[in-house]
């Protein structure tokens, strides 16, 4: 079970990762940061905000419960087709395929 501690949407200071689609969040850029315990501890997700509104689409067209999420894989994939790139797994998803 997770639980959310702060849902904030930023300005950012200096560089960070978008954990959504593993692209750079520049200074300056608005993101969503979240921060949450879960099963395994603490933790922040950040993300742009075409991410996030891609996320939550695809949250509403697949159904899924409020606690359930997108599979990551999917949401890339999506990301991959709008900006015709792909991307990068995230860290913990190069940790899974191990």
């Amino acid at each position: 079970m997770t639980t959310l501690l702060a849902d904030d949407w930023i300005v950012a200071r200096k560089k960070h990762r978008c954990d959504a689609c593993c692209g750079t969040i520049g200074a300056g850029d608005v993101y969503r940061r979240q921060r949450a315990i879960g099963d395994d501890g603490p933790y922040t997700y950040k993300c742009h905000r075409l991410c996030d509104a891609l996320y939550w689409k695809m949250h509403r067209e697949s159904g899924l419960w409020d606690d359930d999420a997108v599979d990551d894989g999917e949401l890339r994939r999506e990301l991959a087709l709008i900006f015709g790139v792909l991307t990068a797994p995230a860290s913990d998803d190069r940790e899974r395929s191990r």
